[in-house]
């Protein structure tokens, strides 16, 4: 069995998804979806996340934004970047656990 390392995506909230867009695209990534259909978001147009998933994130049930997934080359690292401009500035989701 292969020791590698698998994973998807990577979650990244951005203030601004038109800069933070710009920015990776320059790096190489490119937009794979025009939005993240889990969320409820897309690139173009500022929606409200879903009440039960805004709750689960820790978010107001009336938070709004907009968001976009990239990919590097055709396959993986994929970015999930979120713009959420009503949301509280807040410290990161943590296991809870300290240590």
């Amino acid at each position: 069995m292969s020791n590698r390392l698998h994973w998807g995506h990577i979650n990244i909230n951005v203030a601004s998804l038109d800069v933070a867009m710009e920015f990776y695209q320059k790096l190489g990534f490119k937009v794979f979806i025009p939005g993240i259909p889990y969320l409820n978001l897309r690139t173009n147009r500022e929606a409200a996340i879903p009440a039960q998933t805004a709750r689960a994130l820790g978010l107001p049930e009336d938070t709004k934004g907009r968001a976009c997934i990239m990919q590097l080359h055709n396959g993986l690292p994929k970015l999930d970047l979120t713009e959420l401009p009503e949301a509280a500035h807040r410290a990161p989701l943590g296991s809870g656990r300290k240590t």
